[in-house]
């Protein structure tokens, strides 16, 4: 939802994106540590963790950079690979998902009821 939003957004012309960015990044941080939580004794993922957080901290501070200086070009092209490791970030997960689904179809002794 983050880097499809935030690219969206980005594609509007004449827009700050640094609001968003700021508004985005705080629910997906707020919504990776509630996840992680919650899924901590199941199958804690801390490389997922830390990368997610590295990565909405860094949308974080650029998205204030943006309201601070909206024409420095420099700040939207780092914040173009930001959004590049979300999406990755967002596919791991999506893969993580579908591969568990498959396990506990193909091997039901995996389920874990």
């Amino acid at each position: 939802m983050n880097a499809f939003s935030i690219s969206l957004l980005a594609i509007v012309p004449k827009t700050n994106i640094g609001v968003a960015m700021i508004i985005l990044s705080l629910v997906c941080l707020y919504s990776t540590w509630t996840l992680q939580a919650r899924t901590l004794q199941q199958n804690p993922q801390y490389e997922l963790l830390v990368l997610s957080c590295l990565t909405y901290v860094a949308q974080f501070s650029g998205g204030v950079a943006l309201l601070a200086r909206p024409h420095l070009t420099w700040i939207v092209n780092g914040l173009c690979y930001v959004i590049f490791a979300s999406f990755v970030i967002a596919l791991t997960r999506a893969w993580s998902l579908i591969q568990g689904e498959a396990s506990t179809r193909l091997y039901p002794e995996n389920r874990a009821d």
